[in-house]
C-alpha cells in the first residue's frame, strides 16, 4: 500500500517540525533519573539500569549517543554474555562492563 498525503500550508511545515521535535526533547527529559530495564534478544530482560542523559551530543566510549538514544548508568547485569547494540573494539557484551558503566 502506498500512502500520500497533501499538505496544504507549506509555509507551516518549518514551525510544525521545530514544534514536534520540541515536545520529543521534553519527553525525552522526562525520562532522565528513572529506572530502566535492558532488553536482549531473545526478548528477554539482560541489565538494569538508570537513564543519565538525553543529549544526542553526550558521549558514550568515544560515539556521540546520537537522538534515538539514552545513556543508561548500568547498576545490575542480569545476562553477562548479552551483546551490547553499539559494541567498540574493547567492550562487545555486558560482561565486558561493570557496574556504573555508561550503555546507549
Amino acid at each position: 500500500y502506498f500512502c500520500t498525503q497533501a499538505i496544504s500550508q507549506t509555509d507551516n511545515l518549518p514551525s510544525q517540525q521545530a514544534t514536534l521535535l520540541s515536545q520529543r526533547k521534553q519527553e525525552k527529559h522526562q525520562h532522565i533519573d528513572k529506572e530502566c530495564r535492558l532488553v536482549g534478544f531473545p526478548w528477554r530482560i539482560v541489565a538494569h539500569g538508570v537513564i543519565v542523559g538525553v543529549d544526542p551530543t553526550d558521549m558514550c566510549y568515544s560515539v556521540a549517543l546520537g537522538g534515538d538514544f539514552y545513556k543508561v548508568a548500568i547498576h545490575d547485569i542480569v545476562d553477562g554474555n548479552a551483546l551490547l547494540f553499539r559494541p567498540d573494539s574493547n567492550i562487545k557484551r555486558l560482561l565486558d562492563m561493570s557496574i556504573g558503566s555508561f550503555v546507549a
